[in-house]
C-alpha cells in the first residue's frame, strides 16, 4: 500500500514571473512594501529556490531589492506572516517544507542568515501543525504501533530550566535563538539546529523522542513501521535510521531502499539518495516512482540531462505520472545548450520534447496535458502558465505570452478551487492578478487581488 508523503518534494517547480524594472528607477525613493508585496516577493523567492536557486542567486535577489531588501523589515514582516499562517485553518505543510529548504540555502549568507533562520522556525511550526512529510512511503501490511504519551525529559541541571516535554522543548528552541545558542554552548556542540539539539539531549537522557522501546534488532516489521511513523512526524533522521535497521534485516527490501532514498533527499543528502534509489531500481526496474524520485535528487544537484532521462523512463512506464512531467519540465528549462541530449524512446516518439529552455518546458507540459487526468492536468496548466509568464518577460511581444499565461491559469483554477485547494487557489489568484496587470487590465487585477484578500480574511476567522 502506498501513502502519499513524498510526492510533493519538488512542489510546483517554476518561478513566479516578475516585471522588468529599470535600475535607475529602483534607485530612486520607493514607497514601503506592503504585507501583500512582501508575501508576493517571498513566494517568488521560494519558487526560485524550488527552481534550483543557490545561495548566490538568493543574495542577488535581495541585492536587486536595494533598500527594500532591508533585513530588519523582512524579519518584522516574517513575524506578521507567521501569525497569519498559524492562525489559518488551512494546512501549509508544503509551504513549511519550502521555507526549510530556503533556510538551508541561506546558511552561508551571513548578513541574511537571520531571515533563513526565521523561515526555518516558521516552516517547522507549519510541519508540526499536521503530521505529514512530503515523501511517498511504502507501507508494510501491519499498522504502525500506537504512540504512547509524550514523556518529559530533563534539561541538564546547570541550565536551570524547568522539566519540559519534548514538544514543549522543541517549540521553545524553535522560537528562541538565544536559548538554542545557550544550550549548544552548554552541551559543547557546534550545531544550533533545534531538532539536532533535542536529539542530543534525548541521547544524553538515554531516551528516544517518543519514549517507546525500540524494536528488537531483527524485528523487520517493527523497524519498518517505526520508519513510517517517524517520517509522518517529520523526524527524517530517525526515519532514516529505521530504514537502515530494516535493511540490516532484509537487504533486498525494495520498499526500504526507496524510503531510505526519500529521507536522504529530505535531509539534502542527494548523492546518497540517488544511490538508494539505484538499489530500489536494481530490485524493481519497472517502478516509475523510483525513477522519478531519483530525478528529483538529480534536479537538486543540477544534473539536468540525467534528470530528464530518468523522468522519461518514469513516463515510459507510467504516461499519466504528472509529477514526472513536472520534473521533466523543470530539468528541460534549466538545461540550456547541453553538450549531449538524452535519446529516450519518449523523445524519439515526440520530437518537440527534444527542445530545451522555456520552449522545451512548454512542449513538455503540453504533451503531459494529453496524458493526465483532469485534476492532475490543473497542475500542469499552472506550470504551463508560469512558463508562458517567464517567456513574456524575455520577449518584446510580451502581451501574447501574458495572454497565454492567463488562459492556462484560468484552466488551472477550474479544478484548484478555493474549497478543495485553498492555498494553491490563493497562489494562482496572485499569479493571475500579476498577469492581468502586465497587459494593462488593472481593473481585473484589482478584482482578483480583492478575491484573494477576502479568502485570507475568511481563513483568519475560522476557529
Amino acid at each position: 500500500m502506498l501513502k502519499g508523503i513524498y510526492s510533493g518534494l519538488m512542489g510546483n517547480k517554476g518561478s513566479i514571473p516578475t516585471s522588468v524594472h529599470d535600475k535607475g528607477a529602483l534607485e530612486s525613493s520607493l514607497p514601503s512594501l506592503s504585507d501583500t508585496d512582501y508575501e508576493f516577493l517571498f513566494m517568488q523567492l521560494l519558487e526560485g529556490v524550488a527552481h534550483g536557486w543557490q545561495s548566490d542567486r538568493i543574495l542577488k535577489f535581495f541585492t536587486k531589492l536595494d533598500e527594500r531588501g532591508n533585513k530588519e523589515n523582512w524579519l518584522a514582516w516574517l513575524e506578521r506572516f507567521e501569525e497569519k499562517l498559524l492562525a489559518s485553518a488551512t494546512p501549509n505543510q508544503d509551504l513549511g517544507r519550502r521555507m526549510i529548504l530556503l533556510s538551508q540555502q541561506m546558511r552561508s549568507l551571513h548578513k541574511l542568515r537571520e531571515i533563513g533562520t526565521k523561515a526555518e522556525t516558521i516552516g517547522r511550526k507549519l510541519l508540526r501543525t499536521k503530521r505529514s512529510t512530503p515523501s511517498q512511503i511504502w507501507e508494510y501490511e501491519e499498522e504502525a504501533p500506537a504512540s504512547q504519551e509524550n514523556t518529559s525529559i530533563g534539561i541538564p541541571s546547570n541550565l536551570n530550566v524547568q522539566t519540559l516535554t519534548v514538544d514543549e522543548l522543541s517549540r521553545r528552541l524553535d522560537e528562541d535563538t538565544n536559548l538554542r545558542d545557550y544550550i549548544a554552548q552548554e552541551l559543547g556542540v557546534q550545531t544550533t539546529d533545534s531538532h539536532e539539539l533535542v536529539q542530543i539531549l534525548l541521547s544524553k537522557s538515554g531516551m528516544t523522542q517518543d519514549s517507546q522501546p525500540e524494536p528488537e534488532t531483527n524485528d523487520f516489521s517493527g523497524w519498518f513501521n517505526r520508519g513510517i511513523e517517524k517520517a509522518q512526524s517529520g523526524d527524517w533522521r530517525e526515519s532514516l535510521r529505521s530504514w537502515d535497521k530494516v535493511l540490516e534485516v532484509q537487504p533486498d527490501s525494495k520498499q526500504a531502499w526507496f524510503n531510505r532514498g526519500g529521507m536522504l533527499a529530505m535531509l539534502g543528502r542527494n548523492e546518497e539518495a540517488i544511490a538508494s534509489f539505484d538499489k530500489a531500481i536494481e530490485l524493481q526496474p519497472d517502478d516509475s516512482q523510483s525513477w522519478y524520485h531519483r530525478a528529483v535528487s538529480l534536479n537538486w544537484l543540477q544534473r539536468w540531462e540525467e534528470a530528464i532521462a530518468d523522468c522519461d523512463r518514469a513516463l515510459e512506464l507510467q504516461s499519466n505520472y504528472w509529477q514526472a512531467w513536472m520534473g521533466r519540465g523543470l530539468a528541460i528549462e534549466n538545461s540550456v545548450n547541453p553538450t549531449t541530449l538524452t535519446t529516450s524512446n519518449l523523445a524519439q516518439e515526440h520530437p518537440s520534447l527534444q527542445q530545451r529552455g522555456i520552449e522545451g518546458a512548454i512542449a513538455t507540459y503540453e504533451e503531459g496535458l494529453k496524458q493526465v487526468n483532469s485534476e492532475d492536468a490543473s497542475r500542469l496548466y499552472w506550470l504551463l502558465g508560469k512558463s508562458y509568464a517567464r517567456k513574456a518577460v524575455q520577449e518584446e511581444n510580451s502581451a501574447l505570452y501574458w495572454q497565454k499565461a492567463i488562459e492556462n491559469y484560468n484552466e488551472a483554477l477550474q479544478t484548484l478551487t478555493v474549497q478543495e485547494f485553498p492555498q494553491e487557489h490563493l497562489e494562482l489568484l496572485k499569479s493571475l492578478s500579476h498577469a492581468y496587470r502586465q497587459i494593462g487590465d488593472t481593473e481585473k487585477a484589482n478584482e482578483l487581488q480583492q478575491q484573494g484578500a477576502e479568502i485570507v480574511q475568511k481563513q483568519s476567522l475560522q476557529p
